[in-house]
């Protein structure tokens, strides 16, 4: 495993990198950090080469520049320009999970170019057909707003955690890694998150989705409570052209 920064114009980057083979870029569900992907470092390795990021503003290492908020355009144009420095004549897979994937579809849509197929999960749809829906999320974003150490967002990962090891596909190095990496990144949640969250989870993206060109893969977790699998199947089956949809019981 690798670490490096990456310096942008809006930000510096911190990346983990592991595996040989084809390119494949990790994207976090909101607010965690790239190291979630250790878990999957010996599953991916053998055939891939791994690049999972932190995203500024979000828990991790990387940083915005400027203390100004940065609005989901100001993410995708990141993750483009950090595309162009790593895989300048490439392109990559790309995976994202719940806000990532969302990040990666915008990226797919704006920059096709830079991509080859796609995998997705949990990837919140915000479209006018689901807003009711979406209402406990907004509040969310407003409680992580206020209060960035909430009992909401540490509910959430040790729930996580607690899955995976439940489900035997952790070793205890990497927990022990993963934990230690969360107490510290914290204190790394800012209004640069918060304004991402905000205006991610108001916004529809049903007109850029349509649009999209390359092969997707869309998964659902039957017992995800904040992203239904009835959600992942809207996406799969009505708004992305070329997608696949697959059912996670976990």
């Amino acid at each position: 495993m690798t670490d490096a920064k990456i310096d942008l114009e809006l930000a510096e980057i911190h990346t983990i990198s592991f595996g040989r083979g084809k390119p494949l870029v990790l994207l976090p569900g909101f607010p965690f950090p790239a190291s979630i992907f250790l878990l999957l470092e010996p599953y991916l390795a053998p055939n891939f080469a791994v690049t999972a990021l932190d995203l500024p503003g979000w828990m991790g290492k990387s940083k915005f520049k400027t203390p100004d908020k940065k609005g989901v355009s100001d993410y995708v144009n990141i993750l483009k320009e950090l595309l162009d420095k790593i895989y300048p004549d490439q392109k990559i897979n790309l995976c994202g999970v719940s806000a990532g994937g969302t990040l990666a579809l915008l990226l797919a849509y704006s920059y096709p170019e830079k991509i080859d197929k796609i995998i997705v999960q949990s990837s919140p749809y915000c479209g006018r057909t689901v807003e009711n829906r979406f209402k406990k999320l907004y509040y969310m974003a407003k409680i992580a707003n206020n209060y960035p150490i909430s009992a909401f967002l540490i509910k959430r990962l040790y729930k996580y955690i607690l899955y995976v090891q439940l489900h035997g596909i952790i070793n205890r190095i990497a927990l022990n890694q993963i934990e230690k990496e969360v107490k510290i990144s914290f204190q790394n949640l800012d209004l640069h998150s918060a304004q991402f969250g905000i205006e991610y989870l108001k916004s529809d993206f049903t007109q850029y989705f349509k649009k999209i060109i390359h092969e997707t893969v869309v998964i659902g977790c039957g017992k995800d409570d904040i992203v239904p699998a009835s959600l992942m199947k809207t996406l799969a089956f009505e708004i992305l052209p070329k997608a696949k949809y697959i059912d996670s019981h976990g």
